[in-house]
């Protein structure tokens, strides 16, 4: 599943999740064959244009929010960006 608008970008995260900084992504752009996300950083306040890196993961909102797929077991999608 594709990044979308609303989707959180996940950086830094350790294996507890601990220490993840976590950013709302507001835009996903691809130029060249380079994809960047407009991120919304909550911790400071700011955007900034990010690209992807390993270890970057993206967690889709619509999955972790829905109270009919948590009962499914379906809830807390994250894919790494790379």
């Amino acid at each position: 599943m594709e990044p979308e608008p609303g989707d959180d970008l996940v950086v830094g995260a350790d294996r507890s999740g601990g220490g993840a900084r976590v950013g709302t992504i507001l835009a996903v752009r691809d130029s060249n064959g380079h994809r960047a996300y407009l991120v919304h950083w909550v911790a400071g306040d700011y955007d900034a244009l990010v690209s992807p890196w390993p270890g970057v993961h993206i967690r889709h909102r619509k999955h972790h929010s829905a109270t009919s797929k948590q009962a499914d077991g379906q809830a807390g999608s994250a894919v790494s960006a790379s």
